[in-house]
């Protein structure tokens, strides 16, 4: 397990905007936004460089190439945090014990994102989007 510090009155505050994205790994990204667009309905939002997004009213779903036969579906979907300063938030978590898995990076898709792991050791994935991001 990884040690956790509690210091409340040490930790900045940040403001978490709620699950921005729920990145799905797929066998067939065009098959599978077939289904999310023809059966299930949902409107698409974005195309780029092989993932597809659709609007479900709440968290956007990125179709994302990557599931193969070795991975459980179950297990083939990484959450995006939207928050307002991912380089501060890496700061605190780094500052309470845990591990960064994934240093703030500025990506192609116009967002800064970073990934950190929890006491228990599952995945954080944050994100803020830039002026040129997908995500209005």
């Amino acid at each position: 397990m990884i040690p956790f510090h509690r210091h409340p009155h040490k930790m900045a505050r940040f403001e978490f905007r709620g699950i921005q994205t729920v990145v799905t790994y797929v066998r067939d990204v065009e098959a599978s936004a077939a289904f999310y667009a023809d059966i299930l309905g949902l409107p698409f939002v974005y195309k780029n460089e092989g993932v597809i997004a659709f609007d479900t009213g709440g968290p956007r779903i990125l179709l994302h190439p990557g599931l193969t036969d070795d991975v459980n579906p179950a297990q083939g979907h990484d959450v995006y945090w939207q928050v307002d300063d991912v380089d501060g938030l890496i700061e605190l978590v780094r500052t309470a014990g845990a591990e960064i898995t994934q240093e703030p990076t500025d990506e192609p898709w116009g967002e800064r994102d970073a990934t950190f792991l929890d006491p228990d050791g599952y995945r954080i994935n944050v994100t803020q989007p830039g002026s040129d991001s997908w995500v209005r």
